[in-house]
């Protein structure tokens, strides 16, 4: 069940005021929704922390990250929650059959598999913990690539530096970079206390 509504009243004066009424909705998530722009994509979200992951200049970047094109900021409320736009590079799905979609499998379930680990041996610890420790083991892993075991040390720095903030890992949250084949990370982490609210 998706936190908004698009066709809320109030999603629909945000859409209107934003200029995506008329524009393609090319997907949606729990917090999100994604319209085309071209060459570009606007994505409007409620997810502060997934907001900030794309905007801010201490948030990790690289390779494995969409490059931001125009930060709109917070464009009005729904639900007492900040609706955010940011504009960012296209990416795409990885073909079927494509080697990159083997290892983000890999990925997932490491990550799924070790958050479980951390939970059973630490019940002390609340889950959103046990996934953010997961991401270092996973980033130990010597079937990883350095410049992807880069970027989970970066997330999971992110999620702490941030607070309330969780890895939301499942293959539809990795796309490809046209051009080049890059893994890219297109909305890893969410706000724990919204999911919470779901």
């Amino acid at each position: 069940m998706a936190f908004f509504n698009l066709h809320h009243w109030r999603m629909r004066q945000i859409r209107r005021e934003n200029g995506l009424c008329g524009k393609k909705l090319l997907g949606r998530g729990l917090f999100a929704a994604v319209y085309d722009g071209g060459d570009t994509v606007l994505k409007l979200t409620a997810c502060e922390k997934s907001y900030y992951l794309n905007r801010d200049y201490w948030a990790p970047k690289g390779v494995h990250f969409p490059t931001l094109v125009n930060d709109f900021g917070m464009v009005g409320e729904y639900r007492d929650t900040g609706i955010y736009l940011v504009e960012i590079e296209k990416l795409v799905k990885f073909p079927r059959g494509a080697v990159e979609r083997r290892l983000i499998k890999k990925i997932v379930d490491c990550t799924e598999s070790a958050t479980e680990n951390h939970y059973v041996k630490n019940g002390w610890k609340r889950m959103h913990d046990a996934r953010v420790d997961a991401l270092w083991t996973v980033a130990q892993e010597d079937w990883l690539p350095e410049s992807m075991r880069e970027a989970l040390e970066g997330i999971q720095t992110f999620c702490f530096d941030y607070g309330d903030c969780v890895p939301d890992f499942h293959p539809g949250n990795f796309m490809m970079r046209p051009g080049t084949g890059d893994i890219v990370f297109s909305d890893p982490v969410a706000t724990n206390s919204m999911i919470m609210r779901i």
